[in-house]
C-alpha cells in the first residue's frame, strides 16, 4: 500500500495504523530477529512497523532501566519510605518484572542500558527550577537523593547491571538530555526503546517525548514501570498509552 494512490487508500492506511495502536501493538506469530523488511506497512517508501514482533524484533532494539535505584525503589531508599503500601509495592512488583524482562534480553541479544538520576552531595547540580519542582511533588527533602557514590545512587540489587550492558548517570528528567545516551544507541544501530523503570510521570514521561522526538520507536510494558504518586501515574499513563503494551506480549516475542 503507498501513499500517494488515492484518498481512499490514505483513509485505510490511516484506518491500519490507528487499529494497530488502539489494540497497543499484539503480538504476531513472527520470529524475532528473522529481520525487517516486506512484511511491513510502506508508506511513501518508508516502513512501518504493524506488529509487536516487528517493533521489538531484536536485530534493533534496546532495553533502557530506567532510575530503578535504591533512593526510589528499594526498602530503606529516601523516596522509596514515603510511599504508602500500595505504591511501595506496586513498586517493588514493578522491579520484579523487570528482572525477568531485563533476563529475557539478554537471551534474545538485546542490549540493556541503565541510567541513574544523580547528584552532588552538596546539592550545586540541582538549579532553582529543578528544586522549586521537586519540594513541589513532595519529591525533595533537606538532603538530596541519589547522591553519587552513596548507596541510595546504585542499582537495587536485584537488578545489578550484567557484564556488557551500559550504564549511564545522568542530572535531568529525561535520560536524553546532557548524556551520550542516543549516541550509544546508533552506535548500536537500535531504532526501538523498550522503557521500564521508574518514575511515570517524571524520567519515563520526559524520555519518551525525546524518544519519539529523536526517531526512535517507543515501548512501554505497563507492568514494568511505577509512579511515586496515584493520581500523576495515572495521568502519565494516559498520556504514554499509544506506546504501552504487555509484559507477557514481550517475551513471548524475545522467546520465540
Amino acid at each position: 500500500m503507498t501513499w500517494h494512490r488515492s484518498s481512499h487508500t490514505l483513509l485505510r492506511t490511516r484506518r491500519r495504523i490507528s487499529t494497530a495502536r488502539s489494540s497497543c501493538w499484539t503480538a504476531a506469530p513472527r520470529r524475532a530477529g528473522r529481520g525487517l523488511g516486506a512484511e511491513m506497512l510502506n508508506v511513501g517508501g518508508k516502513q512501518i512497523p504493524e506488529t509487536l514482533a516487528e517493533l521489538v524484533d531484536p536485530s534493533w532494539t534496546c532495553l533502557l532501566i530506567h532510575d530503578v535505584q535504591n533512593d526510589y525503589c528499594a526498602p530503606g531508599g529516601k523516596l522509596f519510605s514515603k510511599l504508602d503500601e500500595s505504591l511501595a509495592a506496586s513498586t517493588r512488583q514493578a522491579v520484579g518484572r523487570i528482572g525477568v524482562l531485563a533476563q529475557a534480553a539478554r537471551a534474545a541479544g538485546v542490549r540493556v542500558i541503565y541510567t541513574r538520576a544523580s547528584h552532588l552531595p552538596d546539592a550545586s547540580d540541582e538549579s532553582p527550577v529543578h528544586l522549586r519542582h521537586l519540594l513541589a511533588n513532595g519529591q525533595r527533602g533537606a538532603e538530596p537523593n541519589v547522591v553519587l557514590g552513596s548507596w541510595g545512587h546504585a542499582v537495587v540489587d536485584e537488578l545489578a547491571p550484567q557484564p556488557g550492558d551500559a550504564e549511564i548517570d545522568k542530572y535531568a528528567f529525561s535520560a536524553f538530555q546532557g548524556t551520550p545516551l542516543d549516541k550509544l544507541l546508533r552506535s548500536f544501530s537500535a531504532r526501538t526503546l523498550v522503557l521500564t523503570g521508574v518514575a511515570s510521570h517524571s524520567g519515563i514521561l520526559t524520555t519518551a517525548r525525546f524518544s519519539l522526538t529523536l526517531d526512535y520507536f517507543t515501548v512501554i510494558p505497563r507492568e514494568c514501570v511505577a509512579g511515586m504518586n496515584p493520581a500523576q501515574h495515572e495521568a502519565a499513563t494516559t498520556l504514554l498509552a499509544p506506546d504501552l503494551v504487555a509484559l507477557d506480549d514481550i517475551l513471548a516475542v524475545w522467546g520465540d
